[in-house]
């Protein structure tokens, strides 16, 4: 009996899919093994950089300090976009057209 959960929680939790195996169900999406390899937004860039798949530039790492991601973002140019280590479906992506709004937008925890 396959199963597929459609968009939210279930289909981004790695239980569920572990548990429809053990249930004898198929689940029809990623395996609960690929759900935990790319749950993190940053061990899934640094899954791809190991792997020699492109990306966009950033950084591999969580950055918590606003000087950080000030200097990363002038590094780069604008605009940049901040994006939560956690959350999917665009949830805490952030567009900043500046480094002042970098500050703005970490101060604010909307990333």
């Amino acid at each position: 009996m396959p199963f597929n959960p459609g968009y939210g929680f279930l289909a981004e939790n790695s239980a569920f899919p572990r548990a429809c195996t053990e249930a004898g169900i198929t689940f029809i999406g990623p395996s609960a093994e690929a759900m935990e390899a790319l749950g993190s937004k940053t061990a899934g860039r640094q899954l791809a950089r190991r792997s020699d798949v492109p990306a966009v530039p950033g950084t591999n790492d969580p950055i918590e300090k606003p000087d950080e991601a000030h200097a990363l973002a002038e590094s780069m140019g604008f605009p940049v976009l901040l994006k939560a280590v956690a959350g999917g479906g665009g949830k805490g992506m952030r567009l900043v057209l500046s480094g002042a709004r970098i500050r703005f937008r970490l101060s604010r925890r909307l990333v």
